[in-house]
């Protein structure tokens, strides 16, 4: 049990440092998504899993576009193009 208060400070940096803190939300948000919706596990993983499949795909897209604008604005700052 996570308490939130001044005392428990460390402990609560500790665990979203580990991830522990995200995993026992995501447990309980889970069980209670498929106790209340009374839609299976099984089918509440598999629209899981393909939503984040096409959240990757276009966060991924947005990153390669990020780091090519990053390495032209690099590459002009470093031709003198650019002066910041």
């Amino acid at each position: 049990m996570l308490l939130v208060g001044p005392a428990s400070w460390p402990a609560l940096l500790w665990e979203l440092a580990r991830g522990g803190l995200a995993w026992s939300f995501a447990k309980r948000f889970w069980m209670y998504a498929a106790e209340h919706t009374a839609v299976p596990s099984v089918v509440l993983a598999a629209v899981a899993l393909v939503v984040g499949w096409r959240l990757l795909k276009r966060v991924s897209r947005f990153i390669v576009e990020v780091a090519l604008v990053a390495a032209l604005l690099a590459a002009a700052t470093e031709a003198g193009w650019i002066r910041w």
